[in-house]
């Protein structure tokens, strides 16, 4: 598990340091992690800043990392492919990967929810909401918890306190910490998506968050 903004170990240089973890992604991907991800051009890095007094993960256009032009969410040619991003993280400038959200696939975000020193997950709904949509879930860069999932009709993005659905217009960090006892694929549950609208939802967000629209 690497921790929010990677901190080299003193007996070696950042540099050297951030060449490991990337060797430890590529052997990870190698091996099939995240597959269905690996072929599309929606990477990026992010690198963890300060902006107005808070801490924010920042994404950057992997093409163009040595002279850190920021990626949009707006922009599609401001991302990269997989093996871009890891040469961008592998100078030791960025904190780590990170892939933009678009449909059909949704990020699921569930902070404060995940003990990093001990491995456990620490919050009883987080753990339910696991189980429940039954997808491919990873420990987020610090004390969170990410899960992908796709999703067979459009969704409006939800942020509340006890959850934070994003289906567009968002990118999620890719740390591939992925947690055990979930699905090591990304799986089709727009029901167990609706049924987390119902539960979480504001009620005006609720009424319009999935319609059918002919599918995406």
């Amino acid at each position: 598990m690497v921790p929010l903004f990677p901190i080299p170990m003193l007996n070696e240089s950042r540099r050297e340091h951030f060449i490991a973890y990337t060797e430890m992604l590529r052997e990870r991907f190698r091996r099939g992690m995240l597959a269905e991800l690996q072929a599309l051009h929606q990477w990026v890095v992010w690198r963890g800043e300060i902006e107005d007094g808070k801490n924010k993960k920042v994404p950057y256009n992997p093409n163009y990392y040595q002279i850190h032009a920021r990626a949009s969410v707006k922009i599609p040619k401001s991302w990269g492919t997989l093996q871009e991003a890891l040469k961008a993280l592998e100078i030791g400038d960025y904190s780590g990967i990170g892939f933009m959200i678009t449909p059909p696939l949704v990020m699921i975000d569930l902070d404060h929810s995940f003990d990093r020193a001990t491995q456990t997950i620490i919050h009883p709904q987080a753990e339910q909401i696991m189980r429940d949509v039954n997808s491919y879930f990873e420990a987020s860069p610090n004390t969170g918890l990410h899960g992908l999932v796709y999703v067979g009709r459009p969704i409006t993005n939800v942020h509340t306190e006890a959850i934070e659905i994003y289906g567009y217009d968002r990118f999620t960090t890719i740390t591939t910490d992925h947690i055990a006892g979930t699905p090591t694929t990304i799986e089709l549950r727009t029901a167990a998506i609706e049924a987390l609208y119902k539960q979480f939802a504001p009620p005006a967000v609720e009424e319009t968050s999935i319609q059918n629209t002919g599918g995406v």
